[in-house]
């Protein structure tokens, strides 16, 4: 079915306190690796992934990364964007790290910078 754009009952929100997070996390942009939704830290490094192919309200389509961890460096964290180039996804920094995420290989969030989900 679909809805009008300016339908009030058109939207859902999702509140990322659930999420239990350190700290309140600040978005700069999103990206879409053809399967998962990625929203993109600007300040503290919480990259937060959404699984569109679940329930959009439930806390279990969510799943929080720390970049700092992944990339094993404490000042990875502020980016400006992100980009899928059909491989990878890259994180543009607001400082010198630039990271990126094999998203080819399907899985979970990675504890490193491999994995994926791309299908």
């Amino acid at each position: 079915m679909i809805t009008s754009f300016t339908a009030a009952s058109s939207w859902s929100a999702f509140d990322t306190a659930v999420l239990k997070l350190d700290s309140e996390p600040r978005f700069t942009g999103g990206a879409f690796d053809g399967r998962y939704v990625y929203l993109v830290p600007s300040f503290d490094g919480l990259l937060v992934r959404n699984d569109p192919e679940a329930p959009f309200s439930d806390v279990v389509s969510w799943t929080v990364q720390d970049m700092s961890t992944v990339a094993n460096d404490p000042s990875a964290f502020g980016f400006a964007g992100a980009v899928f180039d059909g491989h990878y996804l890259y994180f543009v920094p607001t400082g010198l790290n630039l990271l990126r995420f094999d998203a080819r290989e399907p899985g979970p969030m990675p504890t490193a910078i491999h994995g994926g989900s791309f299908y």
